[in-house]
């Protein structure tokens, strides 16, 4: 938080309560800890919420006050909504008319006449919020003992320990058991809270290295049940070998020591989380106006702001809400703890705030060929080659079509300016969604992967023509009323008409090249995915993992993630063939039917670290990916993957075959990816799909960032041309240059990929007239 800070004059604080703020909404600071206390000021405050939005995306909105004083007693709840203002000053008025919050955004291109006037105009509507259909990050809620344990009411039951646990501590910390990226402390706090889950008891870690008792809370049953499973947990650690013992008894006093203040040190931390002591004196105390209207704490952070606890044991603060006030207060023994944590409460609703925006969805028209007729009729994508199966042909909507007479040599004088106005338009469009997207993306903390698609792009809800067929004008129109609703159907192939796709990529010199990998080889990488269930439960998850060849010929996990379902089930996501959502989609449809290309930006929740569960580790590497047998020179295309773990239920496994190739001059990689996937439901039934897309290798480095984000923590990514959208090798990215480049290689991939053998698509033609044709975007 940038505050001004003016010692020009004292002021006196008394009391609990802050003084209201000055004309000038000038908040008052009092530290005991300085000579002199200082002032704080801070920006007015803001007249709605969507300007409070706005404000915090720009850094303008700041925290709120730092005084002294004192919190006595009692759990932090979630407030409910009051309506009405906020005091203090953050947003008056505070609700949002038809629950949508009006900022800045995209609305996509138009042009005032396709063949009239050669003027393309791009124009924009405010951005959207949503916060009913909010995509909410994941919470570990408290049960029933928890949250008596942060009440700090008296615990209802004890375990004691077999053996201390410093030789627990120092076993594990010697053995190393633990996860990467995850402290000895942690591994053992994740145990107990998967203890916890499983019994609805809460397990409190020790505050002090030979402590041999662990306290419990909960009911009768649930501390028997907890009592059984710790020593369950502990029995391991009584039969370790005796190497690993003398490991442990061998440890130097300095080592001893530093595990003794790392316990200490933790436990001083976790009691934050719970409620402040009775008569505990804070000399620093801070203020975080929310508008309570709109995001009601106890629905986005938790009913005792669970989400926030990474928050206080970082920054060494209690936060409770007051929800008669509209704003968080923040106790802390230092000024540095409350501004810390002011700081991350500012990032967590700039995250909120990205996850409550309507996705951007445009349909564009990428190029309008010289070959080209006048007039386009929509015909039923069933009617085409396209491979759909018999699930998708009631679904999978209308394509367009080039129909009728050729453009005549009038309308070719115009053609040349029209297609120059209309790239200028679709770059435009491109670069103002793209950083914009990109910008809230650096807030979100889960699952983030840039792609463009290609395919055929199919509309579900249309504006039927007023005659036979639509002129170019008319579906340039079109296309940009909120009421048309389209998709990239993505499946260009099955089983092995997909070889044709290889053959056609591989014979595109002029575009492609083969990349190779590490050894100089042009061998395919393999990935899985698999749709989970844990045994007695309902609840779905995914598992993603890559593969990597090694040189001994076999081939060893590289990357891997778990991804939770979507929460919610928002209508704007409804139409994207993937799962999650998709804040942004634009389709860019060629005016031929016959090729369109997707740029699309997909979100998932992934599983925190201490949530995966000993089930979910044994089945990652229980997972085997085994190089084909060889005879004679020959073999198997692909190798076997094999599951060796049943404890966990596989509702689908999927295994895909990834070619890649380089685009030329450019920092783009085509993916030509075939997908072998087999349900539970048929376990002896595999389908065969192919797709494409092209990416730049360096989003996925710079995304991958984004996972494993604590709350209130933002990437340190750059959102903007130069780092996303690189420009030709050798040439400066300038005048929009990069955006340009990859528009120009996404359409000529778009066209190596449409041009494959049986690619072409013909269909019947139709005749419809007036209103709107909508269909059922389910299944698709």
């Amino acid at each position: 938080m940038d505050f001004e800070i003016d010692n020009s004059k004292e002021w006196e604080i008394e009391g609990t309560e802050p003084p209201p703020p000055p004309k000038q909404h000038r908040v008052p600071i009092h530290l005991r800890t300085t000579a002199k206390p200082a002032r704080v000021t801070a920006p007015p405050p803001p007249r709605s919420f969507a300007r409070a939005a706005r404000s915090v995306r720009s850094g303008t909105v700041r925290g709120g006050s730092v005084r002294g004083g004192s919190f006595r007693g009692g759990s932090t709840r979630g407030g409910s909504t009051r309506g009405g203002s906020t005091r203090g000053g953050s947003t008056r008025g505070g609700s949002t008319r038809g629950g949508s919050v009006r900022g800045g955004s995209v609305r996509g291109a138009s042009t005032r006449r396709a063949f009239g006037r050669n003027r393309a105009l791009l124009s924009f509507r405010p951005r959207a919020y949503d916060f009913n259909n909010a995509d909410k990050f994941p919470v570990t809620r408290d049960n029933t003992a928890k949250e008596a344990w942060r009440r700090r009411q008296e615990p209802n039951g004890y375990f004691k320990l077999t053996i201390s646990y410093e030789r627990i501590y120092a076993s594990l910390n010697e053995s190393r058991k633990t996860s990467k990226g995850i402290s000895t402390i942690g591994f053992v706090r994740n145990a107990f809270d998967h203890i916890g889950r499983e019994t609805g008891a809460f397990v409190d870690l020790p505050r002090r290295l030979g402590d041999r008792v662990l306290l419990i809370w909960g009911n009768p049953s649930q501390v028997d049940a907890a009592k059984k499973d710790l020593g369950q947990w502990v029995s391991q650690f009584d039969h370790l070998p005796h190497q690993a013992w003398a490991k442990v008894a061998s440890h130097s006093d300095d080592q001893k020591g530093s595990f003794a203040r790392k316990v200490a040190l933790d436990a001083q931390k976790q009691s934050f989380r719970r409620v402040p002591e009775e008569g505990v004196v804070f000399t620093a105390i801070g203020y975080f106006l929310w508008p309570i209207a709109e995001l009601n704490p106890e629905s986005f952070l938790g009913q005792n702001l669970e989400a926030f606890d990474d928050i206080r044991t970082n920054s060494q603060c209690h936060i409770a809400f007051e929800s008669g006030k509209t704003r968080f207060k923040i106790l802390a023994k230092n000024a540095a703890s409350v501004q810390s944590a002011l700081t991350r409460i500012r990032t967590t609703m700039c995250e909120i705030i990205t996850r409550s925006v309507r996705p951007s969805h445009f349909y564009l028209v990428d190029t309008i060929p010289k070959d080209s007729s006048r007039e386009l009729n929509i015909v039923p994508a069933a009617t085409l080659n396209l491979p759909l199966d018999v699930t998708e042909r009631s679904t999978a909507g209308f394509v367009p079509l080039s129909t009728g007479s050729n453009i005549t040599q009038t309308d070719m004088e115009t053609w040349t300016v029209f297609q120059d106005d209309l790239d200028s338009v679709n770059v435009q469009c491109l670069k103002r969604a793209a950083l914009q997207t990109f910008s809230d993306l650096r807030y979100y903390r889960g699952n983030i992967v840039a792609r463009a698609r290609f395919g055929v792009m199919a509309l579900t809800s249309y504006k039927k023509p007023e005659g036979t067929c639509h002129t170019i004008e008319e579906f340039t129109t079109m296309l940009r009323r909120p009421q048309t609703n389209a998709y990239l159907f993505r499946k260009l192939a099955e089983g092995g008409q997909g070889q044709n796709l290889l053959t056609t990529c591989s014979q595109s010199v002029d575009v492609l090249r083969r990349l190779r990998n590490s050894s100089g080889k042009t061998e395919p990488e393999y990935s899985a995915s698999f749709e989970l269930v844990t045994p007695g439960t309902a609840e779905p998850f995914t598992l993603e993992v890559d593969f990597l060849k090694v040189y001994s010929g076999g081939y060893v996990t590289s990357s891997m993630v778990w991804l939770k379902p979507e929460t919610s089930a928002s209508p704007y996501d409804s139409l994207q063939s993937g799962k999650g959502r998709v804040p942004l989609n634009i389709i860019f449809n060629s005016l031929h039917g016959r090729s369109a290309w997707q740029f699309e930006a997909t979100t998932r929740n992934t599983i925190e670290e201490g949530r995966v569960t000993p089930q979910m580790r044994t089945f990652l590497s229980s997972l085997s990916l085994v190089s084909p047998e060889v005879k004679d020179g020959l073999g198997p295309a692909k190798p076997t993957l094999k599951i060796g773990y049943a404890g966990l239920q596989a509702q689908s496994r999927t295994l895909k075959t990834r070619y890649r190739y380089m685009v030329k001059h450019g920092p783009y990689v085509v993916e030509i990816t075939q997908s072998d996937n087999v349900i539970a439901s048929t376990p002896t039934k595999q389908t065969t799909s192919w797709e494409a897309s092209m990416f730049n290798p360096e989003w996925d480095s710079m995304f991958a960032t984004q996972i494993g984000l604590p709350i209130g923590k933002m990437g340190t990514w750059e959102a903007s041309i130069d780092n996303l959208f690189a420009g030709r090798a050798g040439l400066p990215n300038e005048d929009d240059a990069g955006f340009v480049h990859f528009v120009a290689c996404a359409r000529a991939a778009s066209r190596v990929v449409a041009s494959r053998p049986g690619g072409q698509m013909y269909g019947s033609t139709g005749s419809v007239s007036g209103g709107w044709q909508v269909t059922s975007t389910s299944g698709v």
